[in-house]
């Protein structure tokens, strides 16, 4: 056996940790008091914890999104009390990079080192005393432990059904301010690797230390599960008892009010299954505009031929949207994760020609919903439309697989009030069903059609995100100027603006050194590891160096 010196490299996931800490204590500060400042702190860890390199000083954080001044000034004034308080701690999350000397490596077990060596007995690499986990009692984790401990492998709806009385809050609402259940404590078993989820439907069963863990729990616990449901039941009763308490009304109705409040639009809102419909949204200015011409409007006459439910409004971005109306609270309406972009063979030529074409698709993209159809209706037999007809399908192509959006083509007007009958179907008949919840946009998070509780955003909020004319930052208008240039994608340009994030920062760089910049414009990744490419990056380069700003 040959004796051989190896270079090992270890990368941990969290490169700058103490900062990470830091904004995750001031997020959570904020929301306690209700400040609006724990969305600028959540936005600011988001893109601190996407960064991969370490970050000497909290200067350093002004290049990440969500940094500005006064935040990159209070994390260099926390790591001087830090460093002057506590010394320099050994950091086990930064980057360990050293040499492993005297390791005997075989041909056959060279390509195993990092599993037959254990990474405490390298040279060099700091032990780590790992506290081992244990679920707080009564929390979703211990609930779900138990549950598959006695039940075997479950579906979710079968585990939240048998663990529910195990656990002292709800597996399918949030508390109020918060937007996790005790659900949201599988994803914490499944990185632990104490469950495995396989099979569609997902199925979840324990594996070997995640069932010593429910047994040593079991053991644990003092009460049976009679004890416990008794326990819960009392929880139960007393909180109801205080809301009647603080409550005169008397009524058969009050459960009802109980469990869906009268809340203002900064309050998170919940919509239980069957108490809300879901209505389609017509843009106005897609109808014929005045009162007396929209009973005569072809669309909406199609629509009320089909029987769809819809409402016209004045909507700032997008021609259809779905509503969800409560039957219970007035004046809260959510917006499902669909919008829909209508485009007429000959308005689409011209939006093209003037310009439109690539604002509107930014707007849509900045919106906040999560599914964008692009709705292309024929005109006659699309020979006026102002550009060739390939020009117009290229251009429906890049729609597709640049911008990723939803692309369809309908047979005019009759072909595509049939479309919106279509979806208008689909999405009552799987939404209604579900409980729906209201979610700031910041928050916002994507969602499946198979979900059983869905954030979405409060339809005043949308409306008023979506206007075409508002102040931008200079990210935003940055992001607006990148995809004028040919070739450069909505998708392109949001990771050009992640790692430059203002037309100035990327001026300073072309002059500083325009080869280097092109290559690491050129290699930046988007969508499934695609990069950017040298033609892209060589033209935006050299344009920017060329071009004097102030």
């Amino acid at each position: 056996m040959n004796s051989q010196k190896k270079r090992v490299t270890m990368k941990l996931k969290h490169p700058n940790p103490l900062f990470e800490k830091w904004l995750t204590e001031w997020k959570d500060k904020a929301k306690e008091k209700d400040s609006k400042m724990q969305h600028c702190y959540a936005k600011a860890l988001q893109s601190l914890k996407k960064y991969p390199l370490p970050l000497e000083r909290g200067r350093d954080c002004k290049i990440l999104n969500g940094f500005g001044d006064r935040l990159c000034q209070m994390l260099d004034e926390r790591l001087d009390e830090h460093n002057n308080g506590k010394g320099n701690e050994s950091d086990p999350d930064k980057t360990i990079d050293f040499v492993v000397e005297n390791v005997n490596i075989t041909t056959k077990t060279k390509h195993k080192l990092n599993d037959d060596v254990p990474k405490e007995n390298l040279p060099g690499t700091p032990k780590r005393n790992r506290k081992a986990y244990v679920p707080t009692h009564r929390s979703g984790a211990y609930a779900i432990l138990i549950a598959l401990h006695k039940y075997g492998t479950s579906t979710k709806n079968e585990i939240i059904e048998k663990a529910q009385h195990l656990c002292d809050k709800p597996f399918t609402k949030p508390d109020p301010g918060t937007y996790y259940t005790s659900w949201s404590s599988m994803k914490t078993l499944l990185d632990k690797e104490l469950v495995t989820k396989k099979g569609n439907p997902a199925k979840f069963a324990l594996t070997a230390s995640g069932t010593d863990l429910a047994v040593q729990l079991c053991m644990n616990n003092d009460a049976d599960e009679a004890d416990n449901r008794i326990i819960a039941k009392n929880v139960e009763n007393q909180i109801l008892q205080n809301r009647i308490s603080e409550n005169p009304c008397k009524d058969d109705k009050f459960e009802d009010q109980l469990r869906v409040p009268q809340c203002s639009n900064f309050e998170t809102v919940f919509f239980e299954p069957n108490t809300f419909e879901v209505i389609l949204v017509v843009d106005k200015q897609e109808t014929a505009g005045s009162k007396e011409k929209l009973q005569n409007d072809p669309i909406l006459l199609e629509l009320t031929h089909l029987g769809v439910r819809h409402d016209v409004m004045h909507l700032k971005v997008g021609d259809y949207v779905w509503i969800c109306r409560s039957r219970i609270i007035p004046n809260v309406e959510l917006v499902l994760p669909y919008i829909i972009e209508r485009k007429r063979m000959d308005d689409f030529g011209s939006s093209i020609k003037d310009g439109r074409y690539h604002d509107q698709k930014f707007r849509l993209k900045q919106c906040g919903i999560q599914n964008i159809i692009y709705l292309i209706e024929s005109y006659g037999d699309n020979r006026h439309t102002g550009l060739p007809l390939t020009t117009l399908q290229q251009a429906a192509a890049n729609t597709l697989i640049q911008d990723g959006f939803t692309v369809r083509f309908s047979d005019g007007v009759r072909g595509t009030a049939q479309y919106l009958n279509c979806m208008t179907k689909i999405l009552k008949e799987n939404y209604e069903p579900k409980t729906v919840m209201s979610c700031p946009k910041i928050n916002l998070e994507a969602s499946t059609i198979n979900d059983d509780l869905i954030p979405m955003m409060n339809f005043q909020e949308f409306n008023q995100s979506g206007a075409k004319y508002k102040s931008f930052t200079a990210s935003e208008m940055f992001m607006k100027q990148l995809v004028q240039l040919k070739g450069l994608s909505i998708d392109k340009a949001m990771v050009i603006i992640e790692r430059f994030p203002t037309v100035k920062l990327f001026k300073q760089a072309c002059d500083e050194d325009v080869e280097e910049t092109e290559k690491i414009v050129a290699n930046i990744q988007f969508g499934k590891k695609r990069k950017i490419g040298t033609a892209i990056s060589s033209t935006l380069c050299r344009f920017y160096k060329s071009n004097e700003f102030p």
